[in-house]
């Protein structure tokens, strides 16, 4: 199948881009905000309430007793909670919840198996018609068809990946780490940490699969874990998990094509301890002006300043997190605020985000989560 053929610069112009709500447009404003956890202590997904004008968090409570719920996605609607989890016989697993609008509590719709071991991402594409599952552990993808009341349904498919990179510990074998589409929805991105690759796939959403059609390549050793795409839907970054370093590239949605504009260290090499770090979640300011990464072991979030000319970046600083081991962490959608976990210090610590520089500054509130390592706004 011919891509040129297919695609238009009609899609560019018909893509969803996301609204950035400046300063001082939204006062008085309380979100959910869930937490997926990990470890002993945790029961299953929490949630809590932000207060948009003062950046405050209310305790945990309980949202769902599920084990291991890991990592979060939600419809596009805001009105179902998908988590990756541990379910009886069955080697990884995926489970599905109505929210409660009032309370965020939520309500068990059902469980599926994700066909492979070790999920440890996961997405609804934009249609909400799928759910898209990446598996670490398991070397494979899968996409799970989702019913009109948000159950998740048969795998349609299980896409493996194969192949390996130059780490000896840690690149033996492939390891998707992140799925999500592309703003238009028609193209899947899976960074694999173990080739080195960005895989792209085509959707073919009749059917509920995905075609590859390319990949984009990293320096070797990098270890890309997650992915963000600039609201203008042409630049996304990688987060590089070994080499603690940053990849942008240009996305070519006409031709499915990753380019790779530059790799930047996301900690200056002075400040590397010799203990061990790793990055972790990277995320997109709303307004595209600024991107954050996490960095495991030094306990640190990278901000990042955009060129708004060719989407290249400056390093601004590296906050701590007031907390250990930022595995994740989430940015409201004013842009005004950052929560950050530390999954081994059961923390979850907020900051405020200059609008000008992007610098965060550390507001003094910090509230007490069970091994927290996703962080998930509600969506308006």
């Amino acid at each position: 199948m011919d891509i040129r053929l297919i695609l238009s610069g009609v899609v560019l112009m018909s893509m969803s881009i996301p609204t950035y709500v400046t300063p001082g447009q939204v006062f008085g404003q309380q979100l959910h905000v869930w937490f997926g956890t990990r470890g002993e202590q945790s029961e299953g997904i929490y949630v809590a309430r932000f207060d948009v004008q003062h950046g405050t968090l209310t305790a945990p409570q309980l949202a769902a007793r599920i084990a291991a719920p890991g990592f979060l996605a939600m419809n596009p609607q805001g009105t179902r909670l998908y988590s990756v989890c541990q379910i009886p016989d069955a080697p990884g697993g995926v489970a599905a919840f109505a929210i409660q609008p009032d309370t965020g509590a939520l309500t068990p719709i059902n469980t599926h198996s994700t066909g492979a071991v070790g999920p440890c991402h996961l997405s609804v594409t934009p249609d909400s018609a799928s759910l898209l599952v990446a598996c670490y552990a398991g070397s494979a993808i899968g996409v799970l068809p989702l019913a009109e009341n948000g159950a998740i349904l048969r795998l349609s498919q299980t896409v493996p990946h194969k192949g390996s990179s130059v780490h000896p510990n840690r690149q033996q074998e492939a390891h998707p780490h992140w799925i999500a589409t592309d703003p238009t929805g028609q193209f899947a991105m899976v960074p694999d940490l173990g080739t080195d690759r960005v895989m792209i796939y085509q959707r073919d959403a009749s059917r509920q699969l995905l075609n590859a059609v390319g990949a984009g390549v990293l320096p070797p050793g990098s270890g890309p874990r997650h992915l963000a795409f600039h609201p203008n839907g042409r630049w996304c970054y990688t987060s590089n998990e070994l080499l603690l370093t940053v990849t942008g590239f240009r996305w070519d949605l006409a031709t499915a094509k990753l380019e790779a504009i530059e790799t930047v260290d996301a900690l200056p090499l002075a400040q590397r301890k010799e203990d061990f770090t790793s990055m972790s979640e990277i995320r997109m300011h709303p307004s595209g002006r600024f991107l954050y990464a996490g960095l495991r072991g030094h306990d640190t979030i990278a901000v990042m300043a955009i060129d708004p000319s060719d989407g290249r970046l400056k390093l601004i600083e590296n906050e701590p997190i007031r907390g250990s081991w930022p595995r994740n962490f989430a940015i409201d959608h004013t842009g005004r605020w950052l929560l950050a976990a530390g999954a081994e210090s059961n923390t979850v610590s907020v900051f405020a985000i200059d609008p000008d520089s992007g610098r965060l500054t550390f507001t003094r509130n910090t509230i007490n989560v069970p091994g927290p390592i996703c962080v998930l706004f509600q969506r308006l």
